[in-house]
């Protein structure tokens, strides 16, 4: 259980602690679509427990909150910070700087108010049943768009951007089996959650949403950073809750 337990402490701001095991970051990306399910059915249980007092948008705003809250905002910052640094700068090595500066410039934050709007907005058309398990799908198959991005590393089609850092760590000795595993546990959750059509449908969305980051990186970066896979798994998340918003239209 150590691998869900690093799993747990990379992705949320839940205090469960390592174990006793030695942690090995990589045995840990298959578990990143458990563990984004887990989240996105308890942000979906906030949205479903706050449906019948306020108003759906205020209930969404909590929800939505409660998600960035438990996660530390982690993935939200690696959007902001990868929206900064692509169209800031023209050189690999500039735009790798302005991913290490903390500030937060124009493009992040127009990324991040556009992202929470987004997130609030597709939440907010669904009942609280239909949020429950579009915010669960949602949450894994965001994740699982990160993990199949870090997959193109072990089959040799992607290589990290640098020699160290947090998610360089967890590429080092990354297995294909983690990789497949995870994709297809998030592909699982989605379409079982959502139905075939919907379901299908989020899964070529991530599927998408990776293969774009995946460019992106390697032309922006040089090759994937930590701060790209925190941007794939928001903008994944994203586009899953709008798809089964539109199911609610």
């Amino acid at each position: 259980m150590t691998a869900l337990r690093t799993a747990i402490v990379f992705l949320t701001r839940v205090p469960v602690g390592i174990g006793s095991g030695e942690p090995r970051p990589a045995a840990a990306v298959g578990w990143f679509p458990i563990v984004g399910a887990v989240i996105g059915a308890a942000t979906g249980g906030v949205y479903a427990g706050l449906f019948h007092a306020v108003p759906p948008v205020v209930a969404a705003v909590g929800a939505v909150a409660f998600a960035h809250v438990i996660t530390g905002a982690f993935h939200l910052d690696g959007l902001a910070d990868t929206a900064d640094a692509v169209p800031g700068a023209m050189s690999v090595e500039r735009r790798l700087e302005i991913l290490r500066d903390s500030r937060l410039g124009t493009y992040g934050t127009a990324a991040v108010t556009l992202t929470i709007v987004a997130q609030v907005g597709a939440v907010a058309t669904l009942g609280p049943r239909a949020g429950f398990l579009a915010l669960t799908a949602a949450h894994s198959l965001g994740r699982a768009a990160a993990v199949a991005l870090m997959g193109t590393t072990v089959i040799g089609f992607g290589r990290p951007a640098r020699s160290t850092g947090l998610g360089v760590d967890y590429l080092d000795d990354l297995r294909l089996g983690a990789v497949i595993a995870g994709g297809c546990c998030g592909a699982a959750i989605a379409v079982a959650l959502l139905g075939i059509v919907v379901g299908t449908i989020a899964v070529l969305l991530a599927v998408v949403t990776a293969a774009l980051a995946h460019r992106i990186a390697h032309r922006a970066f040089g090759g994937i950073v930590g701060d790209v896979l925190g941007a794939t798994a928001t903008v994944g998340e994203v586009l899953v809750l709008v798809a089964a918003s539109s199911t609610a239209l």
